[in-house]
């Protein structure tokens, strides 16, 4: 009997190594190991045909994949630090820094925004790109700035803002502009007036905003200090299982939602509740996931501070 307890036993060691081995057989991870870029610390990611198309990283620059080849963006220089990148419908790409501003590029030419160009801070931590074209640049420090094709507005505490320092912006399909804050929560504008604020002491689990998704209103927002919060339509619904800090959030094609963590991996929402991604029970680089973006086939692309991990599953 004790033979076939033991035989039993390890049967189930193998079992759970070779699906542990199956499971981490499913992740790849680009670094400097074996890509032409000077730092692990990746910001941002953008997902093109061919897969990674643009690398932002923390202290090395911006990285395009170009005929085949990774580039650095000399405009932009080797040492800026990559705070946002995103796209607008006509296929150009935005890209938020630490300390040159915003770019933008066309597919031909670099145009730089910066306090020369009337910018209240040159440091631009989150963009939203709406697609009339009208760009809204949340600085770290000094509330924010919109972009329309011929002019430029600045908003700060005086035109609404609870915080001038702007860590997310989302719209919702009522054409309300939310901004995240850094200790304020935050705050809906719609023809740039504040019309409805949002902290802890309407519900949300934290003050220190840095994700949200919308739908008609704020559906889901991530914080720093407090975790995740879902609205139901009443109240906000905190989720206990995903562990602060909370940086960003997803949807895949499949409609799970992934939100990324600052030292505790990923948790995916499916259909049997949360589960949770990290450096002890897969191939994840590393737990402190900043950006997750997809491809058209579903695989996960994660910025980390080792790397960009791919989940291909």
């Amino acid at each position: 009997m004790l033979f076939y307890i033991i035989m039993g036993k390890a049967i189930l060691f193998l079992l759970a190594t070779i699906l542990c081995s199956c499971a981490k057989d499913a992740w790849h991870t680009y670094d400097t190991s074996n890509l032409p870029i000077k730092t692990n610390l990746i910001r941002q990611v953008i997902i093109g045909q061919e897969g990674l198309s643009w690398i932002g990283t923390f202290g090395n620059g911006l990285y395009q994949w170009n005929n085949g080849l990774w580039r650095s963006i000399s405009a932009i220089g080797p040492h800026e630090y990559i705070f946002c990148l995103k796209q607008d419908t006509k296929g150009g790409l935005w890209v938020g820094t630490a300390r040159s501003g915003a770019w933008y590029f066309d597919g031909k030419n670099w145009t730089n925004y910066s306090t020369s160009q009337g910018l209240r801070d040159n440091n631009v931590w989150d963009l939203l790109v709406e697609d009339d074209g009208t760009i809204w640049l949340g600085s770290r420090y000094h509330g924010m700035c919109v972009i329309c094709p011929d002019t430029l507005a600045c908003l700060g505490r005086a035109q609404g803002l609870p915080d001038n320092q702007i860590t997310a912006v989302a719209k919702d399909s009522t054409g309300t502009v939310w901004i995240g804050t850094a200790n304020s929560g935050m705050c809906g504008f719609r023809n740039r007036q504040a019309v409805d604020y949002m902290n802890r002491h309407t519900g949300l689990s934290g003050n220190y905003i840095r994700a949200i998704i919308c739908d008609s209103l704020p559906r889901w927002v991530a914080s720093w200090d407090g975790g995740l919060d879902f609205f139901n339509g009443k109240s906000w619904e905190r989720q206990p299982v995903v562990q602060p800090p909370v940086v960003v959030l997803a949807f895949d094609p499949k409609g799970r939602l992934w939100a990324g963590t600052w030292g505790h991996g990923v948790f995916i929402m499916g259909k049997k509740g949360w589960k949770n991604i990290d450096t002890l029970n897969s191939g994840l680089a590393d737990n402190h996931v900043i950006d997750i973006r997809f491809d058209e086939q579903g695989k996960a692309y994660m910025a980390t501070s080792r790397g960009v991990a791919v989940y291909d599953r």
